[in-house]
């Protein structure tokens, strides 16, 4: 039951909605895509038919979990596509950076 002096949004809707987003980060098919936001969907209305969270707390946790999961996303691949690299030489050692 929900009590009416406590709202949060709703963890298993914000861990469903970070996996589907970084599946369709990484895949960015239809085929993944679809089925996984479908799947996050379903959690977040699992947790309204069992009453234990408000839609608000569902909607919250779909955009927590998102937009966690897209920052990250987005830091890694931004990280990974500059970086630093230290080359043997003639004369020693060369640390070199990668954009």
């Amino acid at each position: 039951p929900i009590d009416v002096n406590s709202s949060f949004p709703s963890g298993h809707t914000t861990s469903a909605f970070a996996g589907a987003t970084m599946l369709s980060e990484y895949y960015p098919t239809w085929k993944v895509v679809v089925p996984a936001y479908a799947a996050a969907s379903a959690v977040g209305f699992s947790r309204l038919y069992a009453n234990q969270h408000w839609g608000s707390d569902v909607v919250a946790g779909a955009l927590v979990g998102s937009g966690v999961s897209h920052f990250l996303y987005k830091r890694h691949h931004d990280r990974s596509q500059s970086s630093w690299e230290i080359t043997p030489t003639l004369d020693g050692l060369a640390l070199q950076r990668k954009f």
